[in-house]
């Protein structure tokens, strides 16, 4: 299967400093507090340990999407219990359920390395859910709880996503042309997407400019939808927003389906010197898709 992944880690010590309550233990990238009136803090009895999965600055970040289920999403933690009740210990992301599948049965004071994959682990953890606390106001954070009796030195999260099978690359070029790279005149590119299913297809579409001699900015991914021969226009104006270009841009639209579509880019031009923009030249151009082929994604674990 043609996939992307992203990883986000959060480690500590398996001993770290030690306290009482109400005060809590920062153990690296592990906030660790206790409930319990004026008990100890730090020794992995009756505690709860908080963190954040930070996915922002993994590279693949920009190339995943809101929209596209999770094919895995694989939590791993480096652990030591600290009391025979572990058994009724968890680890849930903030404001899902608690998942106790192979916590409840590690052995006492043995430091241990769990894996699992959450996703429909419960009915909380569905790739909707996840993705949900993945970009809740856009952080790239998902915040993390264990409960209650052990010290954790290391997590990992792993979250997997099938890439769509259809790509296409739009040529774009929108502005002024001053004459240094392209002719002087006023160049309008209109991207004409139509969908011939009887499905309601998904897609997604992002902006990326070329510069002279280097590459310009990336956008990231921005979701769309077609029901059944619907059909729907990338313009100009819609290509200056995203980019933040103000007088000229040129580059490509990527566009990414799981099924085909009709794409086509009318590209106008006219001259600068007329008093009225009349259209002087025109062309259309029918663009293909690539297609990628699927192979079984690897694991890091």
């Amino acid at each position: 299967m043609n996939a992307i992944t992203i990883t986000a880690e959060a480690n500590g010590s398996m001993q770290p400093n030690t306290t009482t309550f109400p005060n809590t233990v920062t153990n690296g990238d592990f906030t660790i507090s206790s409930g319990g009136l004026f008990s100890p803090v730090g020794d992995g009895i009756d505690e709860s340990t908080k963190w954040n999965f930070d996915f922002s600055s993994d590279p693949n970040f920009p190339f995943f999407s809101s929209s596209l289920p999770l094919v895995s999403a694989n939590l791993t933690l480096v652990l030591a219990t600290k009391h025979r009740l572990v058994s009724t210990d968890s680890v849930r992301i903030d404001g899902l359920s608690g998942v106790k599948q192979q916590i409840t049965s590690l052995p006492n004071g043995v430091v241990t390395s769990v894996t699992i994959d959450l996703l429909n682990i419960a009915p909380d953890y569905s790739s909707g859910n996840i993705l949900n606390a993945l970009y809740n106001n856009a952080s790239g954070i998902i915040p993390m709880i264990y409960q209650d009796d052990a010290i954790i030195s290391q997590a990992r999260l792993e979250l997997t996503q099938r890439l769509p099978l259809y790509q296409y690359a739009v040529k774009i070029v929108c502005g002024k042309g001053d004459g240094r790279i392209l002719a002087k005149g006023i160049y309008h590119t209109a991207i004409n997407i139509h969908n011939p299913s009887y499905e309601t297809v998904v897609f997604r579409k992002k902006f990326a400019v070329a510069l002279p001699g280097k590459p310009g900015i990336v956008t990231k991914f921005f979701d769309a939808k077609l029901g059944p021969d619907q059909a729907l226009e990338i313009d100009c104006p819609e290509i200056m927003k995203y980019t933040k270009s103000k007088n000229f841009v040129k580059g490509f639209v990527i566009i990414e389906s799981d099924f085909p579509l009709d794409i086509v880019a009318v590209y106008t031009a006219a001259s600068i010197y007329r008093k009225s923009e009349e259209v002087q030249s025109i062309h259309t151009e029918r663009v293909k898709p690539r297609k990628r082929r699927y192979r079984k994604s690897s694991s890091k674990n």
